[in-house]
């Protein structure tokens, strides 16, 4: 399993670096600057992203808004190394507590259960598409809620939805305009609950799984919207 570590050399990465090759098949790959992990995840298949709160700070001149889309895709958390104790503390996004017993609940659970796949390399597009979101298999019993796209890539999606859902929730998505298409699995890997920071409310989901049926037809959406993608 290949985590990525984004950190500036020094001790705290030293610390990281000596924790995460703790772990029974974990390999670690290095970089110190935020905007050096696309390419990195574009080669490699990446089960998880380890970002150095103090590289985030210090190093002003990134692409933040791309981070948060990465975190949309890959298991994400930020760590923090406290000198004094020589301890690392852990934030997953989304969330305001930082815990010091959750590194190795992130390493075997989210990193282990993700399937690593290199970042593919198509333009994730802008694209709005009608959708029902599920939350169970129970389709014909669920009413489902209605939502809206915002961008759609071959890994997943962000949706526009004020519901109230959580990080790792299973969630099926089903396309409107496409009713030959069967509901989507998905997992959602971050939310931004309404009236909570500016933009849009919604979650991002990223797709698992996917039947043929389901890449073709995403696929044939990204291609006919190839002239509104994001850069």
């Amino acid at each position: 399993m290949k985590l990525l570590l984004v950190s500036r050399p020094g001790k705290a990465k030293d610390a990281f670096v000596k924790i995460l090759e703790s772990y029974s098949g974990v390999e670690i790959i290095c970089v110190a600057h935020p905007d050096d992990a696309e390419d990195i995840l574009y080669e490699q298949s990446i089960s998880g992203i380890l970002f150095n709160v103090a590289t985030l700070v210090r190093e002003k001149d990134y692409n933040k808004r791309r981070i948060v889309e990465l975190s949309e895709l890959y298991p994400v958390v930020r760590l923090r190394h406290n000198v004094q104790d020589n301890t690392i503390n852990v934030l997953h996004y989304g969330q305001s507590v930082e815990r010091e017993d959750s590194l190795q609940q992130f390493i075997l659970e989210e990193c282990a259960s993700f399937k690593a796949r290199p970042l593919r390399q198509r333009e994730r597009v802008r694209v709005y598409l009608h959708v029902i979101l599920y939350k169970s298999r129970d389709f014909e019993q669920e009413i489902g809620e209605k939502a809206c796209t915002i961008n759609l890539s071959g890994l997943g999606s962000y949706i526009v939805t004020c519901g109230d859902y959580s990080r790792d929730q299973p969630v099926w998505m089903k396309l409107f305009d496409h009713p030959d298409v069967p509901p989507i699995s998905c997992r959602v890997v971050w939310t931004r609950h309404w009236g909570g920071d500016s933009g849009l409310p919604g979650i991002g989901m990223v797709f698992l799984n996917l039947e043929p049926v389901q890449t073709e037809r995403i696929e044939q959406i990204i291609k006919s919207s190839f002239s509104y993608r994001q850069k």
